[in-house]
């Protein structure tokens, strides 16, 4: 017996034990650390729908991937909105986090009828693909909404590589202003939407006519524009759509 009364044995003993428990935590957390990481996001598939507000981009979207579940529908104006939103909540203590300074850079932008800095947009689309791959396994995405001018172009291109983000086509949905405006002010009727008003719809659609120019030019020297008329019936406009996005996936 040790002067203690202990046996020396027990001693090694509890020790042995003690260093395998605390090994075996050491590695459970490693492995649950493991599990909590996002993975990283493969080459996916990517189309462009651009056109101004009321073309009925959205509706569109939500029609091919009700039909074509592997398409994932990401809205460059939705994201921006929700982490408006987000923030906001925070700040009123009723949500989980959110960037109160990006929140107020994007309600000031979108109330102005003005288009949100191009950083900001790339970086909520990437956490859209990347979250959605996560949830889903999702690599082809609808994109709404973007790009809406050369900003947004250079930024997808300095972040986005050709390899990774492969753009098959790009979708320009087009519209008379007398159109856009009536349907956008009885949108505004029922979605509680702050830019839904004539004065804001009218800027928008100044801003996007002027900012799109570059768009157009780009992707039409790329030979992966494709203009869709949106002045008729849901349906017409879906064939369309249905078709162009098939013939584009089968090149790949």
């Amino acid at each position: 017996m040790s002067p203690k009364g202990f046996c020396p044995f027990s001693l090694f003993l509890f020790a042995v034990t003690a260093g395998i428990a605390t090994t075996s935590m050491s590695k459970s957390k490693k492995s649950s650390n493991k599990k909590k990481q996002t993975p990283s996001l493969p080459a996916c598939t990517v189309i462009f729908v651009v056109g101004a507000p009321g073309t009925g981009k959205g509706t569109q979207c939500q029609l091919l991937i009700e039909k074509y579940p592997q398409w994932t529908h990401l809205s460059a104006g939705d994201l921006l909105r929700a982490e408006r939103k987000r923030a906001q909540a925070a700040q009123a203590g009723k949500g989980d986090g959110g960037d109160l300074e990006l929140a107020n850079t994007i309600e000031a932008c979108i109330n102005a009828g003005q288009l949100v800095p191009s950083s900001i947009t790339v970086r909520l689309l990437e956490k859209g693909m990347t979250t959605s791959f996560a949830a889903n396994g999702a690599t082809h995405f609808l994109v709404d909404g973007f790009p809406r001018g050369q900003d947004n172009i250079d930024a997808w291109d300095a972040h986005m590589t050709p390899q990774q983000h492969r753009v098959v086509k790009v979708l320009d949905f087009t519209c008379p202003e007398e159109v856009l405006v009536g349907r956008l002010l009885e949108r505004g009727k029922s979605s509680g939407r702050s830019d839904d008003n004539i004065e804001t719809i009218r800027k928008r659609f100044a801003t996007h006519v002027q900012a799109c120019k570059p768009v157009l030019e780009r992707y039409t020297n790329d030979g992966i524009l494709e203009t869709i008329g949106s002045d008729r019936s849901v349906d017409e406009i879906f064939a369309q759509v249905e078709t162009v996005v098939m013939e584009s996936t089968k090149k790949q």
